[in-house]
C-alpha cells in the first residue's frame, strides 16, 4: 500500500484531532473540502505533466495518484486558513519580486518605492536594501530555521530578520507552516503580521489551484512561492528582478573544493554560507544537486503556461542569468510606465 492509500486511510484520524484542537465540526467539513480539491489539482497537474512530456497515464496505477508529503498539509490548516485576507487584494495591479541575484546591487532600487513589492530570504544583507519598503518578504530556506541556538548561523538569522523587519515594520511576512515551532526560538512568532504557507517541494506539477488557504504547487525556488502570492493576489503583471539562477555555480564551485565568490548574490558571502556550501557534498548527491536545478527551471516554464492561459504576464526583468523560460524587459523601461 503506498502512502497515497495510508493518507486517506488515516484521514478520520486527521479530522478528528484538529476537530479537538480547534473544538468545532466546521473544520472537519472544510477539511475535507481542501482535501479533496487538493486530489483533483494534484490529479489535473499529473495529466498535464503527462501530455507535455508525451508520457502515457495509468489511471490503473496507484503511482499516479496524489503522492501527499510525509506530514499532511491539513494538519496545518489552522495556520494557513486566514491567508484568505490575501486573495485579490492586490486585483490587477503590477508586483515586482526580488531574488537574492547580483544584478541588484547596480540596479535602481529607489524606483520602486511606491510599488508593490516582494522579497525573499537574506535580501537585508544588501548594502542597498534600506532603498527598498518591501511590502511582502518570504523567508523559506532550512537554514534559517536548522540552525543551533547559539551558533555563529543563528545570531546571523536573528540580525538578518530585525534589518528585514526595519524596512517596513507592517511588512506580511512568510514561513512554511512545518517550521512554525522552531520559528518560535527565533522570535518569528512575535511579528505582528507573520502568515504561513504550506508547499509542495518534492513534485514538479503545473500549478493548477492556487490557493494560499491550502497547499500550493510545486516549489523548487523561494521565487515560486512569491510568484504564487502575487497571482493569488490578483496581480496581472509580475516582475522579477536578481533572478539570474546563477547560485548553482557556486554550490558546483564548493564540490570541487575551488574558492567561492560574491558573483553570484546581491550581497556578500560570509563564512557560514560558505560552510553550508563546502557541507553540501556530504549531504546531497551530484545527481541531486542537477535534478533539483532542473526542477527550479521546470516549474518556472510551468508557471509561464499557467500565467498565459489565465491572461498574467509574468516577465524576467533581470539582466542576463539562465531563466530563459520567461519573457523579458528592461527594469528601466518596465518601471516608467
Amino acid at each position: 500500500m503506498n502512502r497515497f492509500f495510508k493518507r486517506i486511510k488515516n484521514m478520520p484520524y486527521l479530522i478528528n484531532f484538529h476537530k479537538h484542537r480547534i473544538n468545532g465540526i466546521k473544520y472537519e467539513k472544510k477539511s475535507k473540502i481542501y482535501y479533496n480539491k487538493f486530489i483533483q489539482s494534484n490529479k489535473t497537474a499529473k495529466q498535464l505533466f503527462s501530455k507535455h512530456h508525451n508520457l502515457p497515464l495509468k489511471t490503473e496505477d496507484p503511482s499516479n495518484e496524489t503522492i501527499l508529503s510525509e506530514e499532511p498539509w491539513v494538519l496545518y490548516h489552522d495556520l494557513i486558513a486566514t491567508n484568505v485576507k490575501f486573495k485579490d487584494i492586490h486585483k490587477k495591479k503590477r508586483c515586482f519580486i526580488l531574488g537574492n541575484g547580483p544584478s541588484l546591487r547596480e540596479q535602481d532600487l529607489s524606483l520602486l518605492a511606491n510599488e508593490i513589492t516582494i522579497t525573499v530570504n537574506s535580501i537585508a544583507c544588501m548594502e542597498n536594501f534600506h532603498l527598498i519598503k518591501p511590502n511582502y518578504h518570504f523567508w523559506a530556506d532550512a537554514i534559517y530555521f536548522e540552525s543551533y541556538v547559539d551558533s555563529e548561523q543563528y545570531n546571523e538569522t536573528i540580525n538578518c530578520i530585525s534589518k528585514t523587519l526595519e524596512a517596513n515594520p507592517k511588512l506580511e511576512c512568510f514561513i512554511p507552516a512545518y517550521y512554525n515551532d522552531k520559528a518560535k526560538s527565533l522570535g518569528m512568532d512575535k511579528i505582528k503580521c507573520l502568515n504561513y504557507f504550506v508547499a509542495d517541494y518534492v513534485e514538479s506539477l503545473p500549478p493548477v489551484l492556487i490557493d494560499f488557504t491550502a497547499k500550493i504547487s510545486s516549489v523548487h525556488t523561494v521565487v515560486h512561492a512569491a510568484i504564487y502570492l502575487a497571482i493569488y493576489m490578483g496581480c496581472s503583471e509580475i516582475y522579477l528582478l536578481g533572478c539570474e539562477c546563477t547560485g548553482v555555480i557556486n554550490t558546483l564551485n564548493a564540490w570541487l573544493d575551488n574558492e567561492l565568490n560574491n558573483n553570484f548574490y546581491a550581497y556578500d558571502l560570509n563564512e557560514n554560507i560558505k560552510k553550508t556550501f563546502y557541507n553540501l557534498k556530504n549531504i546531497r548527491k551530484i545527481d541531486d544537486i542537477f535534478y533539483g536545478n532542473y526542477l527550479m527551471m521546470y516549474n518556472y516554464r510551468t508557471i509561464w503556461d499557467y500565467c498565459k492561459e489565465n491572461y498574467i504576464y509574468l516577465c524576467n526583468c533581470t539582466p542576463g542569468g539562465l531563466l530563459d523560460a520567461l519573457p523579458r524587459e528592461r527594469y528601466e523601461d518596465v518601471i516608467k510606465r
